[in-house]
């Protein structure tokens, strides 16, 4: 018994978050079960070792796995704790054959054999098969309490981003001594930002910032290498709240993260992502703090920080003429910055073009005319296309015809895949602006072609023989060019004969591929068609067409209620803030009274904030 009151005590000092104490009582568990031939206890004790050590050091050389699996193959004695994995046998059957209330009896039980017999990763086993069966029958908060105490922040998350407006109630674990549940914890709360509650949003930025100061004074406890990190956890807790901080905290997060913001060129840090979000919602909340926030976007940026143009671009846009951001961005630009070229050519008007953009406009014509690099035998990944495109918009409207229709042929080479040839039609939709009559019609035609016929291509059927999911070498590359191409034929439709056409062609590609929803809803908000009798359909497809159907109800009076109210209580809450977004454009109005009522008290903050900001009766 000596052997199982030392490994249940090293469990004990586990949770205490005493990693050498724990450590050193199950290695004396491990050589009195070994004394005593318990072998089968002592692998369990072992492997406990193993997942301590993945949790506390740099693990390079796993010792312990070789020696429980010799440990296993020596006869023995039966286990201290009877049950443990036979338990977990039969309720994995339980769960093959159906019988989810015996399987979670079982599981439970498997979980108290390896509390009881002192098997931290039987305990871990335990709870994360609990989840999954919690998580099958809709007992979500149960399943989140057994992913928090596993640490296994990665199914945490991807559960919170699947209740819906649902909150999880794991900010008890934010006290918990072990970081691995603090680390879950705090990114099942980023993940499910937008749901908590208003009152309980200063609270959980200080604790986000307070673990950040210990970082910075290097007393944080942490992974040393495998996740979850509680450190990054906290900047993405950070990062989904930051839009509620008080002034105090948020420059309280400048200055913390001041540092990690300039860098030599393509160095990436993994808080990047999360900073770049932080930094936009500080500028567009605290008008104090604007210069700041800029000013370390641009250092990023500097950096060619990817993060900075996804995230940021948008709002150094908004603040163009402010805290020298063109000046900075010319710079950048002038060092050969893409992504400051790419964000200045984005915000000058063609007619108003210097002469240095008509020398990059040059130089991208030229690009998008030289030869592509694919060609019989050899398929290349990446054309550049939709970037030149961007710089290529001051060229004269017969010039970017020409360009036009040199995207379309090549998105007609057989030797082009289907993700090339998305990014020609895109970067052919850029240059639709103003184009001359008789080739636009000639354009359609060609576009529309490519939205229902394209062409076969030899780079998709090799791909495609690497789709079998008993491949040893596996490539998943399911796209569609199809919905591209419906979007630059809606950018080119010019009469109502047109526009139906290139309406209908973009509703025919709904659901076809993971991206096809989004560019057939930006391909209908091209158009100027009358969807008023299409919204009850549109109003049941995918979100981005449920959001293109939610504006235009906003926008139309005759547009029936029934579906505005609907379209209020969607289930995915980008539909909701983009009716909340329209609406509060809109004015008051009869048409919208109700819905707007019903949006200002949305549980989520991001809907509601909308209206708020429309109308401050309503906050």
């Amino acid at each position: 018994m000596s052997a199982l009151i030392l490994a249940r005590y090293a469990r004990h000092r586990a949770l205490d978050g005493d990693f050498s104490d724990a450590d050193a009582n199950w290695a004396e568990a491990i050589e009195q079960a070994c004394l005593i031939r318990r072998h089968e206890d002592a692998a369990a004790w072992l492997y406990s070792r193993r997942t301590l050590a993945m949790r506390y050091r740099v693990f390079v050389d796993d010792v312990y796995h070789p020696l429980a699996s010799a440990l296993n193959s020596r006869p023995d004695k039966p286990r201290l704790v009877a049950g443990g994995r036979r338990t977990r046998e039969r309720a994995l059957d339980a769960l093959h054959h159906a019988k989810p209330r015996t399987a979670v009896a079982r599981l439970r039980r498997y979980l108290v054999d390896a509390v009881v017999s002192g098997s931290w990763q039987e305990e871990h086993d335990a709870r994360e098969l609990l989840a999954d069966c919690y998580a099958s029958s809709g007992e979500h908060v149960l399943a989140a309490e057994q992913l928090v105490l596993a640490g296994q922040k990665e199914r945490l998350v991807e559960l919170a981003k699947a209740v819906g407006d649902v909150l999880l109630p794991v900010q008890p674990y934010l006290s918990c001594r072990l970081y691995w549940v603090q680390a879950s914890a705090l990114s099942a709360l980023a993940a499910q930002a937008d749901l908590v509650a208003d009152q309980e949003v200063t609270g959980l930025i200080e604790q986000g910032l307070a673990v950040l100061d210990e970082g910075a004074a290097g007393t944080l406890v942490d992974t040393p290498l495998f996740g979850p990190s509680k450190y990054l956890a906290a900047h993405e807790l950070l990062a989904g709240l930051m839009s509620r901080a008080t002034k105090e905290q948020a420059a309280r997060y400048l200055a913390l993260v001041e540092d990690r913001a300039p860098r030599d060129p393509n160095r990436y840090h993994r808080t990047d992502d999360d900073h770049a979000k932080a930094l936009v919602q500080i500028g567009r909340t605290q008008p104090d703090l604007i210069g700041r926030a800029v000013g370390q976007l641009l250092d990023m940026l500097k950096g060619q920080t990817h993060a900075a143009e996804r995230y940021g671009s948008d709002f150094l846009l908004d603040n163009l003429d402010r805290f020298e951001v063109r000046q900075r961005l010319a710079a950048l630009a002038a060092e050969g910055n893409h992504a400051a070229a790419e964000m200045l050519a984005a915000a000058t008007k063609p007619n108003v073009a210097t002469p240095a953009d008509l020398t990059a406009a040059e130089a991208a014509a030229a690009g998008l005319l030289a030869p592509p690099d694919s060609g019989p035998g050899f398929y290349s990944r990446g054309t550049g296309a939709v970037r030149q495109s961007v710089l290529a918009r001051f060229l004269p409207p017969d010039r970017r015809v020409n360009l036009v229709q040199a995207q379309l042929d090549r998105a007609r080479l057989p030797h082009e895949s289907t993700g090339n040839r998305s990014e020609y039609l895109l970067a052919a939709s850029n240059l639709t602006e103003h184009l001359p009559e008789t080739p636009t019609r000639a354009l359609f035609e060609a576009a529309l072609r490519e939205a229902t016929d394209p062409a076969p291509s030899l780079a998709d059927d090799l791909t495609a023989q690497f789709s079998h999911p008993f491949g040893a070498v596996r490539i998943n590359d399911k796209q569609d060019s199809r919905p591209a191409a419906a979007l630059l034929a809606a950018r080119l439709a010019r009469t109502p004969e047109e526009q139906r056409a290139a309406r209908d062609a973009a509703l025919a590609l709904v659901g076809t591929d993971d991206g096809a929803d989004y560019r057939v809803a930006h391909a209908l908000q091209q158009l100027d068609t009358d969807l008023d009798d299409s919204l009850p359909y549109l109003a049941r497809l995918g979100w981005a067409v449920r959001s293109v159907a939610a504006m235009h109800w906003a926008r139309s009076s005759a547009a029936p209620a029934h579906v505005g109210q609907a379209l209020a209580s969607d289930p995915d809450p980008r539909v909701r803030r983009a009716l909340a977004r329209e609406i509060a454009m809109m004015g008051p109005s009869e048409h919208t009274d109700a819905t707007r009522e019903r949006l200002s008290q949305d549980v989520r903050y991001s809907v509601r904030s909308l209206l708020a900001v429309a109308d401050p009766q309503l906050a």
